[in-house]
């Protein structure tokens, strides 16, 4: 069997303050997008942070730099006409 590697790193400025929402498991999820500037356009990624960071990535400031590790998780849902969509986070 193989097995691939699922890891993401970003570097760039957050861009917008970070938005906590409570889970109804207790704990708490961190939201904000990160802007990474290349050469020609800026790209925008939402952050999504669960877990002990919260507490830390809850007072990043805007147009805070920062360094991410992490992995991408694909999301489906359906829209009001019944159209799957899937979402990459």
């Amino acid at each position: 069997m193989t097995f691939g590697i699922n890891q993401v790193i970003l570097v760039g400025h957050v861009l917008d303050a970070p938005e906590i929402k409570m889970l109804t498991t207790g704990g708490a999820m961190v939201t904000f997008t990160l802007a990474i500037e290349m050469e020609k356009h800026v790209e925008k990624h939402v952050v999504k942070i669960y877990g002990h960071l919260t507490e830390q990535a809850a007072v990043l400031a805007q147009g805070t730099w920062i360094y991410l590790e992490g992995h991408l998780q694909t999301h489906t849902s359906k829209d009001l006409t019944g159209q799957t969509h899937e979402h990459l986070e």
